[in-house]
């Protein structure tokens, strides 16, 4: 009698041991798998602030368990690193004016993952001795008047007249210049330079020689501690001026304004990673000195230029309270709970 009943007690046992393992197994399978073993996949772009915040959020995850990976990219890429899987995470989007953020917003490939404090501006800008060879600016309309002082030295006559346009710099970015320089008629072509680099070294050197120069520059960056000068006012911005030909000065041609005064910079992030993940990338918010800071170590120091990881390594040293705040009460350890746990 012992045995017999000892018997279907035994396989109660096993039946129960059995099913047990299944569920965890099947619990386990339907995590996801970056609660597990994927890499959360941050974008690297083509621009110093943007850099060191990549490696900041890198060192963020780490300290809370995320496995990462740095994927790079350059500006116009970064669009179809998201929506292709390539990548996941993107740290500082100037959200004005990207119709392909637009577009993956709203078809739900990525999801807006929180502001930074700092808001920036974008535009046409001079250094300020060129305010004395073209006394106009920073009116737009002094452009025309004074291009010719801006056309390359000894050029060959182009599409104006018999006289060289004069020569706008900018770096690889999709910023509608050409549409500006139709629609309010400027007599300028623009260069396009490969990076950033190229585009700073063109602004010391028309500093260092006294030359003109007008190239688009940004805020917050590194160059607003070293080289004093003003943007460009074009006419201000309205939505229209991007969609409607009938709006502003040229009834045939859109962008006949300038970029917007104020820029928010956001953060970006594909549909489905883990809450804990986009709960600490919403919560890392940079200012406008914070950026300034990351760029200027990266572009400015004399004796040693710093990488983007080592910026990033110092600013975390320097802002441990912040930092502590951003990651208080989050945990991407996984749980049976984080089958779920996904947005």
């Amino acid at each position: 009698m012992i045995i017999s009943n000892t018997i279907p007690d035994l396989f109660f046992y096993i039946r129960r041991a059995f099913f047990s393992g299944v569920f965890t197994i099947s619990l386990l399978m339907s995590l996801p798998t970056s609660a597990l073993e994927q890499k959360i996949k941050l974008l690297k772009l083509d621009w110093a602030s943007q850099n060191a915040l990549t490696h900041i959020t890198e060192i963020l995850l780490n300290k809370a368990g995320v496995s990462t990976e740095i994927v790079e990219a350059d500006s116009l890429g970064q669009w179809f690193f998201l929506y292709s899987g390539r990548a996941d995470v993107q740290m500082e989007v100037w959200a004005h004016d990207h119709s392909p953020l637009k577009r993956l917003l709203s078809e739900g490939y990525i999801i807006k993952a929180g502001d930074h404090l700092a808001e920036g501006r974008k535009e046409w800008w001079y250094p300020e001795h060129v305010k004395e060879m073209c006394p106009g600016l920073p009116d737009w309309r002094a452009l025309n008047e004074c291009y010719r002082i801006f056309a390359p030295e000894a050029e060959e006559p182009t599409a104006v007249g018999s006289e060289a346009l004069g020569r706008f710099f900018s770096g690889p970015w999709n910023e509608n210049i050409e549409a500006r320089i139709r629609a309010l008629e400027l007599k300028y072509h623009t260069e396009y330079v490969n990076d950033e680099g190229e585009l700073w070294s063109l602004l010391d050197n028309a500093v260092t020689e006294n030359k003109p120069i007008i190239l688009l520059n940004w805020t917050p960056n590194w160059v607003d501690r070293i080289y004093p000068g003003e943007f460009v006012e074009f006419p201000k911005h309205q939505q229209d001026c991007e969609t409607q030909p009938n709006w502003g000065l040229n009834r045939l041609h859109i962008f006949d304004c300038g970029y917007p005064s104020e820029t928010k910079i956001v953060k970006v992030a594909v549909d489905g990673l883990p809450i804990c993940v986009i709960k600490i990338i919403n919560s890392i918010s940079l200012t406008e000195a914070d950026m300034v800071f990351l760029s200027s170590l990266i572009k400015l120091d004399i004796n040693y230029r710093y990488t983007a990881r080592e910026t990033a390594e110092i600013w975390i040293k320097q802002n441990k309270r912040r930092w502590d705040t951003w990651l208080s009460g989050v945990s991407c350890a996984p749980t049976e709970n984080d089958a779920f746990n996904t947005i």
